[in-house]
């Protein structure tokens, strides 16, 4: 299974699965509303015009795991991925922690929850990751060489962990980067 970073919460589902984004933006804006924050605006589902990641934005789900136990071995926040619900969704929005939405019920009224956190938060959290991975950045930023350097890295082998490690972390770090700048949402899925 290969994981992919999108940039709008309707383009990360197929278009017959589209309802449940709707569903899931629908239920976000209720809660915005009732904490007192602006409604969120999904931008074009079919993310026409979008930066390129350098190494191509998907990866395995156990890739996107393994960044999650490396970050939890050198004692660092992860927020990301241990959100619950169908995608894993960072907000361009001044969030603080994560916020849960519940989208339905499963059988025996257990609660269907989505859960958000910031972008920014995503930021600072890959970037704190970095000397863990051994990526050696610029005043806490990313420089064209290095971004160049890690996007053309060939493993020493088939499989090398560290590599495909790196490859995913950068292309997190640009999307939440780009999402910043562009103000879009950042989805696993």
């Amino acid at each position: 299974m290969s994981l992919g970073i999108f940039r709008s919460i309707r383009g990360s589902y197929v278009e017959r699965s589209r309802h449940l984004a709707d569903l899931i933006i629908r239920r976000l804006n209720e809660h915005l509303a009732g904490i007192g924050l602006p409604p969120y605006t999904d931008p074009d589902p079919n993310e026409r015009g979008l930066r390129v990641l350098p190494c191509g934005g998907g990866a395995s789900a156990s890739t996107f795991q393994r960044l999650e136990t490396l970050a939890a071995s050198a004692g660092l926040a992860w927020t990301l991925g241990s959100l619950k619900g169908h995608r894993q969704i960072a907000l361009p929005s001044h969030l603080e922690g994560v916020i849960s939405v519940n989208t339905g019920h499963f059988w025996f009224r257990t609660p269907k929850l989505q859960e958000f956190c910031s972008v920014e938060q995503v930021s600072r959290e890959a970037v704190a990751l970095a000397p863990a991975l051994h990526v050696e950045l610029s005043h806490g930023r990313l420089s064209d060489d290095l971004i160049r350097k890690i996007a053309n890295e060939v493993p020493f082998f088939a499989g090398d962990e560290e590599q495909v490690l790196r490859g995913l972390w950068l292309d997190l770090c640009l999307a939440a980067q780009y999402c910043l700048e562009d103000a879009r949402p950042l989805v696993v899925a």
